[in-house]
C-alpha cells in the first residue's frame, strides 16, 4: 500500500512541476518601466491646493487649485481616491502643474503620460459639457517653465471624460520638467480641468558615444546642432539677437562651446547683461576673425590690380568711363541675401550629433518662418532634393526653422530653432531623428506568439488534473484513517 501511495505522490509532483513550468512560460509578462515621478497618482497630501511633489504654474487668469476625491465625485478621479483639479467660475485661464525630475541619462528618450479630463459648461449638469478646454502634456529640458518655447507638447485635445495624453522627449542633460496644461478661451460657469495617473518612464536606452566607456566618463557632452556664428556687422562686431527662452549659457553653447571659458568670455563682453535677458537684446560675441572686405576673392583681386607702377595704366581709369558705368547695383543687391541650409539625419545612437555613418531620413517637413512678419516663407520635405537643402535669398532677419519628424520617428535634437541671420551669411542646421520603439517587449511578444494554440488547453487540463489529484489524495488519506 505504501509503495502505491509513493507512486501516486510522484505522479502528482510531476504533473505539478510540468504545469508550473508551462504556466510560467505562458504568463511571463514584460517588466514594467519604473515611474520616475514623485506622487504620480496625486494620492499624497495637498498643499495650498497643489498635490505634494508638484508645483503650480499660471500664464494667465487665476484658477483655483484643489483636490477632488472619488467619494465626492467619482467621475473626476481616474485611478485611486484623489486627482488634481483646476477650476474657475465665469473666467478663463492658462495654467497647470509641473515637476522636475533629476538623475536622468542624457540621450535617453523619456515618455510622459497623463490622464486628463475637463468639464466646461454654463449649467450644472455634471455629465455633459457645452464648451471646450485645451488639455496637453509637455516636457522641457532641465528645470524650466511652461512658456519656454523649446518645450515639446502632446497634441492638444479636449476630453469630456478621462482620456490619455502622451509626449516623448530625448533628454539633453540629466533632468527634465514635465507639465500638465489646461487652457480655456470662453468664460463659463464651470471651467474645470482634472489630472490623474501621471507617469514618466524611459522608453529607449542610451547608446554610449565611442570612447565614453573606455575613459569611464560619467557624462557625455551632447551638442543639439551646430549653427553658424553670426557674421560681423559693419564694424566687424559679432552680435546675437536674444530670442524667446535664450540664456547666456545657451548662447555660449551654440556659439563657442559648452565650456566655462566660453561663458566667461561672453559675460566679460557683456557686463550689463543680467540673468534675465530681454527679447531682441543684442549680445556681443566678439570680433569677426576674417577681414570684412579684403578677405573676399573679388576684393583681393581688386587690391592686386590697384598698385600698378605703369602710369599709363594708372591714367586709364580717369579717362575711360565704362568702369564707373558698369552697374554696381547687382553685387550690392546680391550681398544681403543669405541662406539657411537644413538636413535631417538618422541619429542612430541618439546623441544629437551627426556622426559618421548616419544617413539622411526622408519624409521630414521643414518650415521656415519670418518671426518679424509672422509669415511662412516656405516648406521642404526631406528626400525631395539633395541635402543639405538651402532656403536661399534670405534678407537679414530673425527666422524660425521647425521640423515635423516623419511618422514613426522622434526628434533627438530640438525640433524648432530661432536664429538671427546676418547679412550675406549662411547657417547650416543639422536636425536628428530616431525611430520610435513600437513594441514594449519584443522578446515577450515573440515568446507569446510562438506558443502553440493547444498550450492553453493543456495547462488548463493539467490544472484540473492537479485539483482531482488533490481531492484523490485527501480521499485516500481519509480512507486509510478509517481503516
Amino acid at each position: 500500500m505504501k509503495s502505491k501511495f509513493l507512486v501516486f505522490l510522484r505522479g502528482i509532483a510531476a504533473a505539478a512541476l510540468a504545469g508550473g513550468l508551462l504556466a510560467a512560460t505562458v504568463e511571463a509578462a514584460p517588466v514594467r518601466a519604473t515611474n520616475l515621478l514623485t506622487n504620480p497618482g496625486f494620492e499624497d497630501a495637498f498643499i495650498d491646493g497643489v498635490a505634494s511633489g508638484w508645483t503650480k504654474w499660471v500664464v494667465s487668469g487665476s484658477p483655483t487649485y484643489k483636490s477632488v476625491t472619488s467619494s465626492v465625485a467619482a467621475a473626476r478621479v481616474a485611478e485611486g481616491t484623489k486627482a488634481q483639479q483646476l477650476e474657475v467660475a465665469n473666467a478663463t485661464y492658462t495654467a497647470g502643474i509641473q515637476q522636475t525630475v533629476s538623475g536622468l541619462t542624457a540621450g535617453t528618450t523619456y515618455r510622459f503620460t497623463l490622464s486628463a479630463h475637463a468639464w466646461a459648461t454654463s449649467n450644472d449638469d455634471s455629465t455633459a459639457s457645452t464648451g471646450t478646454i485645451t488639455l496637453k502634456a509637455g516636457i522641457g529640458q532641465g528645470s524650466t517653465y511652461a512658456s519656454d518655447s523649446r518645450n515639446v507638447w502632446s497634441a492638444a485635445q479636449y476630453v469630456n471624460n478621462y482620456g490619455s495624453l502622451s509626449v516623448d522627449a530625448v533628454a539633453v542633460g540629466t533632468s527634465l520638467t514635465v507639465f500638465t496644461f489646461a487652457s480655456t478661451t470662453v468664460s463659463l460657469k464651470h471651467n474645470d480641468a482634472y489630472f490623474d495617473n501621471a507617469t514618466l518612464v524611459a522608453v529607449s536606452a542610451t547608446t554610449a558615444v565611442a570612447g565614453a566607456q573606455a575613459t569611464g566618463a560619467p557624462q557625455v557632452k551632447f551638442a543639439p546642432t551646430n549653427f553658424a556664428v553670426p557674421t560681423g556687422d559693419a564694424s566687424g562686431q559679432q552680435l546675437w539677437i536674444v530670442q524667446p527662452g535664450d540664456t547666456l549659457i545657451h548662447i555660449a553653447a551654440v556659439t563657442c562651446g559648452d565650456t566655462i571659458e566660453c561663458l566667461n568670455k561672453i559675460k566679460a563682453l557683456n557686463p550689463d547683461a543680467g540673468r534675465m535677458l530681454s527679447l531682441g537684446q543684442k549680445i556681443i560675441l566678439g570680433q569677426a576673425e576674417t577681414v570684412p572686405v579684403a578677405a573676399t576673392p573679388a576684393a583681393t583681386a581688386a587690391v592686386a590690380e590697384t598698385p600698378t607702377p605703369d602710369p599709363a595704366a594708372a591714367a586709364e581709369p580717369t579717362v575711360v568711363t565704362e568702369p564707373t558705368a558698369v552697374p554696381t547695383v547687382e553685387p550690392t543687391a546680391e550681398a544681403p541675401s543669405g541662406a539657411i541650409c537644413v538636413q535631417l539625419y538618422a541619429d542612430l545612437n541618439g546623441n544629437g550629433v551627426l556622426d559618421a555613418g548616419e544617413t539622411s531620413v526622408n519624409g521630414g517637413v521643414f518650415t521656415i518662418l519670418d518671426t518679424g512678419s509672422s509669415s511662412t516663407l516656405g516648406t521642404y520635405t526631406t528626400g525631395e532634393k539633395p541635402e543639405p537643402y538651402c532656403f536661399e535669398k534670405l534678407p537679414p532677419a530673425n527666422y524660425r526653422i521647425s521640423l515635423q519628424a516623419p511618422a514613426g520617428y522622434v526628434a533627438t535634437t530640438r525640433a524648432e530653432w530661432e536664429l538671427a541671420l546676418a547679412m550675406g551669411s549662411t547657417a547650416n542646421l543639422e536636425f536628428g531623428a530616431q525611430q520610435a520603439e513600437t513594441t514594449p517587449s519584443p522578446a515577450s511578444a515573440a515568446a507569446a506568439s510562438s506558443q502553440p494554440a493547444w498550450l492553453g488547453s493543456l495547462v488548463g487540463a493539467l490544472g484540473a488534473m492537479l485539483l482531482l489529484g488533490g481531492a484523490g489524495l485527501a480521499g485516500y488519506l481519509l480512507l486509510t484513517r478509517r481503516r
